[in-house]
């Protein structure tokens, strides 16, 4: 603050009075601007209910049917066979394909977590390990868990710090048995202050107040559980529906009727007629056989009810949980255009992610000379189709793009969704059609 002091009264042709008042407020602003702060309190969950949120997502992902299947279903649709990276210079694309395919990072198998976990907990950590000699960067996902607190910048409302709090393993050598080869352990709690550079924090369901994401699971959770306690109960109605009892009448006097049991020889219980045997009686006697009325019998609606509120809070349509018969072909195609809509939001959501991720590995790169000062930084990332449409409609589209000058002839291999290898796809297709490159293209 004296600094600040210091430059306004400067500026004003002022002396420095930062030390002649204490005690008083002083307004040095004479426009009154205060620092940018966009945070305020009261919208983020407490710890304790966060905590109660982690671990309830994480029981419904892995036990519950339709958790782990609205978790499943998203990144299928979202990720497809995995997302593709093209950069405008090649040596940027060299450098990002090194980063790609480190096998410590193994990004193959990280972007299936990472679409996975943002949904269970609602945020992602990403943190970087920066070798500052080489500029190269390897990442781990952190668990949300050990995130406990995160400081923020008073002058912009970004993240400044990150607290994680965790459980590390001690280890000492096996003194107890003189015999005993190897290393035993104690776990003891550390605190770790990560700088905000060394994070990318992703996430979900956050107001522009808030800090933390929400589980996409947090909405349905009360109706999962009351959906499963829902079968449980049926099935034990079911069950009940299926035992019965026989009714005997047997004319006469009832110690007449009392003798006419056929009793077990050692016990002396009555012994029922068995499954599946044939009874011969008088043709006095009347046999009837009874069964509980449950009055379970029109709940069908009950249950897609639940399973209504499942499917809105989840965005994932009814008949995606296993019932075809809630439409036909044309009305399924209308109603999934929510659905759709949801998972190419979560496309350009993660397009954002990589988009950073990439750009801090170019400039890490740049900082150390493993890339020209100059070069061109710009990536574009793309994610499989959602949903595959007809090949000449395809084909159709491509052709129309190429020959309006709106993408190149890589970009269009790479969209294509029935080729693998773009850069062998385009050699083959070079020697066997005439394509004139994209004069609209900068640096084709």
């Amino acid at each position: 603050m004296q600094l600040i002091r210091r430059l306004i009264d400067s500026l004003k042709g002022k002396p420095d009075t930062a030390n002649l008042t204490e005690g008083v407020e002083i307004r040095i602003d004479p426009y009154e601007w205060r620092p940018m702060n966009i945070r305020r309190e009261g919208y983020d969950l407490s710890p304790r209910t966060r905590g109660e949120m982690y671990e309830r997502a994480f029981e419904a992902w892995m036990s519950d049917p339709f958790a782990g299947h609205i978790v499943n279903l998203t990144s299928w649709f979202v990720m497809g066979e995995g997302l593709t990276f093209s950069a405008s210079d090649e040596r940027v694309q060299r450098t990002l394909d090194d980063f790609w395919n480190d096998t410590q990072s193994d990004w193959d198998e990280l972007q299936e977590f990472i679409s996975d976990e943002l949904q269970v907990f609602g945020e992602v950590f990403l943190r970087m390990f920066i070798n500052p000699m080489s500029g190269h960067i390897k990442a781990r996902l952190l668990d949300p868990r050990e995130i406990v607190d995160i400081s923020f910048d008073d002058s912009n409302g970004r993240p400044a710090t990150y607290l994680r709090r965790y459980t590390r393993r001690v280890y000492r050598e096996n003194s107890n048995n003189a015999a005993a080869v190897g290393f035993d352990y104690d776990e003891e709690d550390a605190d770790e202050i990560i700088p905000a550079n060394e994070i990318i924090h992703l996430t979900v369901n956050r107001l522009s107040s808030s800090s933390r994401g929400i589980s996409e699971l947090y909405r349905v959770l009360p109706w999962l559980e009351l959906y499963s306690q829902w079968l449980r109960d049926r099935v034990s109605l079911n069950r009940a529906r299926a035992s019965f009892a026989y009714l005997r009448k047997v004319p006469g006097s009832p110690a007449q009727a009392k003798d006419v049991f056929e009793r077990d020889s050692i016990t002396g219980r009555v012994r029922p007629p068995r499954a599946g045997s044939v009874l011969v009686v008088n043709e006095g006697e009347d046999w009837q056989v009874l069964h509980p009325s449950v009055g379970a019998d029109d709940v069908k609606e009950d249950g897609r009810a639940l399973k209504l509120m499942i499917a809105a809070g989840s965005g994932i349509f009814e008949h995606y949980f296993g019932d075809p018969s809630t439409g036909n072909l044309a009305t399924t195609k209308s109603m999934e255009l929510p659905m759709l809509k949801k998972f190419e939001a979560r496309q350009r959501l993660l397009g954002k992610f990589y988009n950073g991720l990439f750009g801090r590995v170019i400039r890490e790169a740049k900082s150390v000379g493993r890339l020209p000062v100059d070069c061109d930084e710009s990536v574009e990332v793309e994610f499989p189709p959602i949903v595959r449409s007809e090949v000449a409609d395809i084909t159709q589209t491509l052709i129309a793009q190429l020959g309006a000058g709106l993408i190149s002839k890589r970009r269009a291999f790479s969209i294509n969704p029935w080729v693998e290898d773009v850069e062998d796809e385009m050699e083959r297709a070079g020697l066997e059609i005439d394509l004139e490159e994209n004069p609209n293209k900068e640096g084709e």
